[in-house]
C-alpha cells in the first residue's frame, strides 16, 4: 500500500478523523504525528536532482544515480541541487534549489543495470536483429546533509 510501511500507522490513526488514506498516499503526515518517531520512517532526509531524476536521500543509506564518469571509488562527492530539506518537524523548500544546502556522499562503485533486450525483426523477410544494452550507474553513500554549514544530526 505505501512504500516500505512509512505512513502504515498514520493512515490508521487518521481513519476516524476523516482525513482516509489520500493523505497517506500522498505522504503527507497529520501534525499530531510529527512528535511521535513510529510514524515517520526518518527525521532527517534531502531531496536532490541529479542525473535528471530526483531522489530522496538519507545520511548513512546508499543510492543508484546515473553513472558519473571519471570517479574512482571512494571519490567524495557534493551534490548542491537540493530541491527540499526536512530536520526534524523544520522543512526547507527551494525555489528552485535551497540556499546553503548540500549533500555529502562517497561513490562505493559502479555497477550496471539489468540487460535490455531489444529484438527487432521484418516479417517475411527472414531479417533479425538482437541488440542488448545496460544502463551504467554509480552507488552513492550518503554521509550527511549540510544546511549553511551545519551538519543535520540523526535522531538515535
Amino acid at each position: 500500500m505505501i512504500r516500505a510501511g512509512v505512513l502504515d500507522l498514520c493512515a490508521h490513526r487518521h481513519l476516524h478523523c476523516g482525513i482516509g488514506l489520500a493523505l497517506a498516499r500522498l505522504l503527507i503526515v497529520h501534525p499530531s504525528c510529527l512528535d511521535t518517531v513510529d510514524c515517520v520512517k526518518s527525521m532527517v532526509y534531502a531531496i536532490v536532482e541529479t542525473g535528471g531524476q530526483q531522489l530522496r536521500m538519507e545520511p548513512g543509506r546508499f543510492y543508484d544515480v546515473p553513472c558519473m564518469t571519471c570517479l574512482m571509488p571512494g571519490t567524495k562527492v557534493v551534490l548542491c541541487r537540493v530541491l527540499m530539506v526536512r530536520n526534524q518537524s523544520e522543512i526547507g523548500v527551494g525555489r528552485p534549489w535551497v540556499e546553503g544546502a548540500l549533500v555529502r556522499a562517497r561513490v562505493m562503485h559502479t555497477l550496471k543495470a539489468e540487460k535490455q533486450v531489444v529484438l527487432r525483426r521484418k516479417a517475411k523477410k527472414k531479417s533479425r536483429r538482437k541488440q542488448g544494452h545496460r544502463r551504467r550507474f554509480t552507488r552513492l553513500l550518503v554521509d550527511s546533509i549540510e544546511t549553511h554549514g551545519q551538519q543535520l544530526q540523526v535522531p538515535a
